[in-house]
């Protein structure tokens, strides 16, 4: 698992999952369309998820380009987020 990247400028929310298939599932869609992405885990053990982010980008409109190209691959919605 590569180190999570500096949390900076802009990211595209592409999901929050409980289930590991769907988060797989999800993340190797990313990976055939060559884009970036990291998880981050959020909630308590019970409650756990783990979200699913394109990115870090520089720039909002970075980050919009990136969220087209999910939109389009039919990956998921995606939502522009800034970071931290």
């Amino acid at each position: 698992e590569p180190a999570a990247p500096r949390l900076e400028g802009f990211a595209v929310q592409v999901g929050a999952f409980r289930d590991e298939t769907k988060l797989q599932a999800a993340r190797d869609k990313l990976k055939a369309a060559r884009l970036a992405h990291y998880t981050e885990r959020i909630g308590a053990d019970g409650g756990a998820l783990t979200r699913l982010r394109a990115g870090p980008y520089p720039t909002r409109e970075a980050a919009d380009k990136a969220a087209a190209a999910i939109r389009k691959a039919g990956i998921a919605e995606g939502q522009v987020v800034p970071l931290p």
